[in-house]
């Protein structure tokens, strides 16, 4: 999954993703990635730097 691989990298921050991915907005992204990936980017971000 490409959003997760562009947040672990670290170098992005989640609005980047939102953008490079196409979506309108942060709010939706936040949403759509939830539900794929079973919690919140920015969670995923932390556990990721763990």
């Amino acid at each position: 999954m490409e959003a997760k691989s562009l947040l672990q990298t670290g170098t992005c921050s989640v609005h980047e993703v939102c953008e490079r991915l196409g979506f309108d907005n942060d709010s939706f992204f936040n949403r759509w990635f939830r539900r794929m990936a079973g919690i919140s980017p920015g969670r995923f971000i932390r556990q990721s730097e763990e």
